[in-house]
């Protein structure tokens, strides 16, 4: 009882006071390389500035992405795109010209506790002006972010363009043994609402026939699917680079020619300061440029858009009157799994806390 009651002493002590010592608990998985600064007496002078920005980090997201070019409205089709996105947008402005200009807002969204931000996802953000850079297979689009359904599309695709090609030709036809192997090879079930059509086509017998003819001895079915998949993926990959970069698009590891390429996941940090706790709520009747003035200009995904130490401090600073003790962005309590209420015990408390250190 004697930890617990000091414990909130000091709690107490450094809301009222303002002035403390300040464990940093690093709270990511693994723990990110950095100096932990232990003695802090004050954050308008002695709290160094955040270590992502003094240690000049870079975002490693595997996304090409130029904010500068986003918030330009005279990028080229902007205003088409703009214009033509109807309600799947959000927080499109409008400028005294007439113009219409995408803000912060329309791809940042504020979480359900209002403190962060949503994660960015293409079917969210993206899609509205983008749709129309996905490339198409025969006539479909692709599914962006679905391998399975992505390769299922290359497959009617080539299926369908095959059976085309043998119903044209003088020489190869295509009896339901030649339709069977390639459904073999690409996978049942994978023709969908048009596999009964496709199974029962019969191409018309050379010379007036009664019978098709057998289907040319030796014909690789396997080798001619996996050369057109090959040559499909390749054209479908080259266009992916459009906004992923080049590392994060590799060849499947020991896979045979003509299987589907891996994307990495873009890895979109959602939150960089991981070890505080901050509130965009709170700070809700900012422009969103005055803390992120990068945004504006930044043409680089490796850019990380936070503002330094000193812009908080224009306001969180005894002379401005604005809290800056240490518990307005530490948590004094060390956070937690999630436990059922009354499950444990203060020692059980108090060694989580110490193991988070």
């Amino acid at each position: 009882m004697r930890f617990h009651f000091a414990g909130l002493l000091v709690a107490g002590v450094l809301t009222v006071l303002g002035a403390s010592m300040l464990i940093a608990q690093p709270r990511t998985v693994p723990p990110i390389e950095s100096t932990v600064v232990n003695m802090i007496s004050d954050f308008a002078d002695s709290h160094p500035d955040w270590a992502v920005l003094r240690q000049e980090r870079k975002d490693a997201a595997t996304v090409a992405l130029n904010h500068a070019r986003h918030m330009n409205p005279d990028t080229v089709g902007m205003q088409d795109d703009l214009s033509g996105g109807g309600d799947r947008l959000d927080g499109v402005g409008s400028l005294a010209d007439g113009r219409l200009t995408l803000t912060c807002a329309s791809c940042h969204q504020q979480d359900a506790a209002a403190r962060y931000m949503k994660p960015i996802s293409f079917d969210r953000h993206c899609v509205a002006c983008h749709e129309g850079d996905l490339p198409k297979v025969g006539d479909e689009r692709v599914p962006h972010g679905d391998m399975p359904a992505l390769v299922d599309l290359v497959n009617r695709h080539l299926l369908r363009e095959q059976l085309d090609e043998m119903s044209k030709s003088a020489s190869i036809a295509a009896p339901s043994s030649t339709v069977g192997a390639l459904v073999t090879v690409l996978g049942a079930g994978m023709l969908g609402d048009g596999a009964g059509d496709l199974l029962a086509f019969r191409p018309p017998p050379r010379g007036g026939g009664s019978e098709a003819p057998a289907a040319p001895v030796g014909m690789d079915v396997d080798a001619i699917l996996a050369e057109a998949r090959h040559s499909e993926f390749a054209k479908l990959k080259t266009n992916c680079m459009k906004c992923h970069t080049k590392e994060s698009i590799t060849p499947a590891p020991r896979r045979p020619k003509g299987e589907p390429f891996d994307v990495a996941p873009p890895r979109i940090p959602d939150r960089w300061l991981d070890r505080s706790v901050f509130s965009h709520q709170s700070h809700r009747a900012l422009n969103c440029l005055e803390c992120h003035a990068q945004a504006a200009t930044g043409e680089q995904t490796s850019d990380i858009m936070l503002p330094s130490i000193d812009s908080c401090r224009t306001c969180h600073a005894p002379a401005a009157g604005v809290r800056s003790d240490c518990v307005m962005c530490h948590l004094y309590h060390p956070p937690l799994e999630p436990q059922p209420q009354g499950s444990i015990t203060i020692e059980e408390y108090a060694g989580a806390g110490r193991e988070k250190k």
